[in-house]
């Protein structure tokens, strides 16, 4: 059997965030009709507990048909093959776990957390290109950038003809100008976002 699950709604609790991600989101379920529909909120308080997911409704008999439909949800999870894990903080080491309603809320969210860290690192690096022209050499680590300055000291703000100067002075050592990253009105360029313009 197989069964249609989203979240929806989510909401990242950063404040709260602690031993892990503290959010809120809504869980849609496919019901008997085959559409899906809002059945409960997913909350987590950041502090390294599992997920809490209460029913939604607006009567006292929404509440108990989507309480069923959580705990049909929560026995299906648990009929799911085991996921194999490779986190960081194990140096590598794979192990697996069982598979339940957890884990499988933690791969739905996978995608919309990997989307805010991508939000994140984006804003990061649009602030730092407001204050000069920054580059990423090759011998530089992960994340690791660097301000063009004139031999004045000035941080000159971006501009093609720099950005000739630039690649003319390091050449193969530049990895990067990040500020290319994005056009001149300083929006990031997404790949999906021009195509879906076209």
């Amino acid at each position: 059997m197989k069964l249609l699950v989203e979240i929806r709604a989510f909401k990242e609790h950063k404040e709260l965030s602690d031993d892990s991600l503290a959010f809120s989101a809504s869980l849609w379920l496919e019901g008997a009709n085959g559409k899906l529909s809002k059945a409960g909120i997913i909350t987590n308080e950041g502090q390294g507990g599992p997920h809490r997911i209460s029913p939604a409704g607006k009567t006292d008999r929404d509440f108990a048909n989507n309480r069923q439909r959580i705990n049909e949800f929560q026995a299906w999870c648990r009929t799911l093959p085991d996921k194999t894990l490779t986190p960081s903080w194990t140096g590598g080491e794979p192990f697996t776990v069982k598979m339940d309603s957890d884990v499988y809320i933690n791969e739905l969210l996978e995608p919309i957390i990997d989307a805010l860290d991508k939000k994140d690192e984006d804003k990061y690096w649009r602030n730092l290109c407001k204050k000069g022209t920054v580059i990423r050499l090759v011998d530089f680590a992960e994340g690791e950038s660097t301000m063009v300055r004139l031999k004045s000291g000035a941080t000159p703000r971006y501009t093609p003809q720099l950005a000739i100067q630039v690649r003319k002075v390091y050449g193969d050592k530049l990895v990067e100008i990040v500020n290319e990253r994005f056009n001149l009105q300083g929006v990031l360029r997404h790949p999906i976002q021009e195509a879906n313009r076209e």
